[in-house]
């Protein structure tokens, strides 16, 4: 077929044209099932493209071959087949996110099915009892929440006692302090003294306590009483924040001049500092004055309540703090908010107020009528 050029009489197509159409179904088929269940996305880089593509010829090879080596198992479907070899690849992933606790109720629920080992729940830490401490007087009347280890009764702070300990004690490891062997003989115990007594300083071995055979029963040997304890350094003395000057004699005349211009400097100093501040704070309630004067100045239309003046508008100066919270009925402005000294009018229906230019009134309006107002 490839080193021959025979040709079909019938069809006069080459042999190796012949071959290809009759095993070109295979192809064919992969494609198809490619497509049917397909892990590709739209992608530019087509690198991507073809790892896409070499993942679905995979899911393909990988069901040939479990279905050739567990011939006694049921034939699953493709579309099942797929999803139980995601979801086992995707066990190990699933089972470490598993562990975290800090995950979302549903998540948690889901992610339940994978976890390896039941998390240990944590027990909550008992509540602390308030109480009165069981040997204070009840006159000092001391509340504690400190309690006996042994018979669990309220006891303060004067009547405790902490035990502290290492990490390693703590942990139940081999670790001991250094501690002194002292190995005593016979002879050693009849006269007893500092200089005959052998120690041996391996760490790992406690003091021993040997027995005497004499009108006392024991000989108590303490590792202090033959070593003592190391006593601590003296502190070195610094000259941090001193100031550096000659040996003087502070009794000499001069001495005592250049003492007492420092502590007069000084003192000037503080004095000024002083008078600063203050007239710091008068100019500052200065302001707060003239502040609260100008808030207090504005121009308010009142209206006469005599038969003569009812046409009349008067404008006056207002103190009324309810006053200047009111806004205006067009801008929204606030009185509070007006430096620069506009007009005002009232509305005689709606008792609000506006700015003479926001209402466009004309000169010598005596009654005036807002637009809200005219419309209803």
């Amino acid at each position: 077929m490839h080193d021959d050029s025979t040709i079909d009489p019938y069809t006069n197509k080459p042999e190796i044209i012949l071959d290809y159409n009759m095993t070109k179904g295979g192809v064919d088929t992969v494609d198809k099932m490619c497509n049917t269940y397909s892990v590709g996305r739209r992608t530019k880089r087509w690198p991507l493209a073809f790892f896409f593509q070499l993942l679905n010829i995979a899911g393909i090879n990988s069901q040939i071959l479990y279905n050739g080596t567990h011939p006694e198992s049921p034939h699953k479907s493709r579309r099942i087949f797929l999803k139980t070899l995601a979801l086992s690849l995707m066990k190990p992933f699933l089972s470490e996110r598993a562990a975290i606790p800090t995950l979302p109720i549903d998540i948690r629920h889901f992610l339940s099915r994978y976890r390896q080992t039941q998390m240990d729940e944590e027990e909550e830490p008992p509540r602390k009892i308030r109480g009165r401490c069981s040997i204070c007087a009840r006159k000092k009347n001391r509340v504690t929440t400190i309690t006996c280890s042994i018979c669990h009764q309220l006891v303060c702070k004067e009547h405790s006692v902490n035990v502290i300990t290492c990490h390693k004690c703590k942990e139940g490891g081999s670790h001991r302090p250094y501690q002194p062997n002292l190995n005593i003989s016979k002879e050693t115990l009849s006269k007893p003294g500092p200089s005959e007594i052998k120690i041996n300083t391996d760490s790992n071995q406690l003091p021993i306590l040997t027995e005497r055979k004499s009108s006392t029963d024991f000989v108590n040997l303490l590792p202090e009483d033959v070593v003592p304890y190391p006593k601590a350094k003296p502190r070195k003395a610094t000259n941090k924040g001193r100031k550096r000057g000659k040996t003087m004699i502070a009794t000499d005349t001069p001495e005592k001049e250049r003492l007492k211009n420092e502590k007069k400097v000084s003192f000037k100093r503080r004095i000024n500092i002083e008078e600063t501040n203050e007239q710091n704070k008068d100019k500052s309630k200065k302001l707060k004055v003239r502040r609260q004067k100008k808030n207090q100045q504005r121009k308010q239309v009142q209206y006469s309540s005599s038969e003569e003046e009812d046409d009349v508008v008067h404008l006056v100066e207002t103190d009324d703090e309810d006053s200047n919270d009111e806004e205006c009925l067009f801008c929204n402005e606030s009185f509070k908010n007006d430096t620069h000294g506009e007009q005002w009018i009232r509305c005689m229906s709606c008792l609000g107020w506006a700015h003479e230019l926001c209402a466009a009134t004309k000169e010598g309006c005596k009654i005036y009528i807002c637009d809200f107002c005219v419309k209803r």
